[in-house]
């Protein structure tokens, strides 16, 4: 089941925030309670929660604002996790189309999804593709 994200879920999607951060490259930047929070109230954001049974297994959450140096509004994704033992079934898609609905009904031309877990990183390029995405870049880190 795919809801979207109320208050009430705010404790589910923090600690799936705080799973995921810890498996990527930005493992050294602890999510802040504020900052989730800030964005969970952020008036053209949203975020999904996946449940299987009473479980909350996943989420992905967007935000539409202005494209880096204009002011033209894209939708940039937050973050996109799915717990590891629930990989690999519909989950992932599911929660993609929940979220690109929720940006063409706000108004944005495009989303951007992005990947900074580190690992599989062809199989999220196949995912993306095989659901109409262009690939356009890829993150990189240097760590001093």
């Amino acid at each position: 089941m795919i809801i979207r994200a109320k208050q009430e879920h705010f404790e589910q999607l923090f600690a799936l925030i705080e799973q995921m951060v810890t498996e990527s490259v930005f493992s050294f930047a602890p999510p802040s309670r504020r900052k989730i929070q800030a964005l969970m109230d952020y008036p053209k954001g949203a975020a999904f929660l996946a449940f299987e049974k009473e479980k909350c297994i996943g989420f992905v959450g967007a935000v539409i604002t202005p494209f880096f140096f204009s002011e033209y509004e894209r939708a940039n994704d937050v973050g996109f996790y799915i717990l590891p033992d629930h990989r690999g079934g519909s989950t992932a898609f599911k929660l993609l189309k929940a979220i690109e609905n929720w940006a063409k009904e706000n108004g944005a031309k495009e989303l951007f999804m992005g990947h900074s877990v580190g690992g599989k990183i062809e199989e999220m390029k196949k995912f993306y593709i095989h659901n109409g995405y262009k690939i356009g870049g890829f993150n990189s880190m240097k760590r001093f």
